[in-house]
């Protein structure tokens, strides 16, 4: 019994490394840039903040890999910021993205690599019975992202 539950854990744990290599791979190869990859269907895990979740990926029929989404081409205010300012607005931010993803299903496209490994970038879409809109772009004309494209990043406060 003891041997078939730890060839069971390498199974899965086999399983697990090669979805993630499989993801990884996809994403992080030299030649990968935004929108080469997707559209993938996500299932909300967590909110993060107001430009990051975390999403089950559905790669094919029965294989779903978790893994952590920034949004691509915004910037939204952080929720360990210095200023008071910065804080509650992150906390907006994060509030409507809550309230978004879970008004429908969610399609992930746009897929490349972060500077930040094990975290990827990507337009997250919320698809409902009105239609299909870019989270991001969403967020930007509440003003509660900026438009952001790499570099030094605008203050929030003052």
């Amino acid at each position: 019994m003891e041997k078939s539950t730890c060839k069971r854990c390498v199974s899965t744990a086999l399983w697990r490394w090669t979805a993630i290599a499989l993801v990884m791979g996809l994403c992080m190869t030299g030649n990968a840039v935004a929108g080469d990859y997707g559209p993938y269907k996500a299932v909300l895990v967590r909110v993060i903040d107001g430009d990051s979740v975390v999403v089950d990926v559905d790669l094919w029929p029965g294989l779903a890999q978790r893994v952590s989404v920034r949004l691509a081409g915004i910037n939204a205010p952080e929720l360990r910021a210095p200023a008071e300012c910065e804080r509650l607005a992150a906390q907006k931010a994060m509030d409507a993205v809550q309230a978004l993803v879970t008004t429908g299903t969610l399609t992930l496209t746009d897929v490349g690599p972060d500077k930040y490994w094990g975290r990827i970038v990507g337009k997250l879409w919320v698809v409902t019975a009105k239609g299909k809109v870019d989270l991001g772009q969403i967020l930007i004309e509440r003003r509660l992202a900026k438009p952001y494209s790499g570099g030094k990043r605008l203050p929030w406060c003052g």
